[in-house]
């Protein structure tokens, strides 16, 4: 399947940034959705399993819970 879509440049540089920081070059843009889409569909599993995706520092006992309407809904 081939998509064909337009983001503006700063989502691009978001991506270019994302990618840096995950060490994909530029040439794997799928490899960059492959994996948040593998990661989209955990969230979505397990929000529907009732649970809460959190970020947490035990460090600092700071825990935040990830919240977006897409997930939320």
């Amino acid at each position: 399947m081939n998509l064909s879509f337009e983001i503006n440049e700063n989502e691009v540089a978001k991506l270019q940034e994302m990618m840096e920081k995950m060490g994909v070059e530029n040439q794997s843009m799928a490899r960059l959705f492959d994996t948040s889409l593998s990661l989209l569909n955990w969230a979505i599993e397990q929000k529907e399993k009732g649970n809460k995706i959190m970020s947490v520092n035990y460090a600092e006992k700071v825990q935040v819970e990830l919240s977006t309407p897409f997930l939320d809904n």
